[in-house]
């Protein structure tokens, strides 16, 4: 039975000389590695191009960018950088107001502040 090389060098092989073939293979000691962030992949089974694969999706130097700010930043960055967008939109549990993170103070010193002074007046005229 005829079979290609499993390392991927292109020789077609009788199987029984298969393991002899796989000792002097010029892709034995071949490695890819991630164009992103060098990361080092070995080919010698079908399990490391899984690996490599997987990789090349989830690298943590791939740049993705806020949904707030638009800012681009790599993966591993973007969690942190999410935590503290100043752009995230944030809801008042009190006033129910959105606005982004950046006006946070503003927002409960004077906005938010006033307006339960506000509806504590209404209340008070009504009651």
């Amino acid at each position: 039975m005829k079979i290609f090389c499993p390392l991927g060098c292109e020789e077609i092989l009788i199987y029984q000389n298969l393991q002899n073939h796989l000792d002097i293979c010029s892709n034995l000691e071949k490695n890819y590695k991630c164009n992103l962030c060098a990361k080092k992949f070995s080919v010698i089974n079908e399990q490391a191009k899984y690996e490599m694969e997987i990789h090349k999706k989830n690298c943590e130097k791939i740049l993705v960018k806020c949904i707030f700010c638009e800012k681009e930043m790599f993966r591993n960055q973007y969690e942190i950088h999410n935590y503290q967008c100043e752009m995230k939109i944030l809801k008042c549990e009190k006033c129910k107001f959105k606005f982004p993170l950046k006006f946070k103070t503003a927002h409960d010193e004077f906005y938010c502040n006033e307006f339960n002074k506000f509806v504590e007046n209404v209340r008070n005229v009504f009651n």
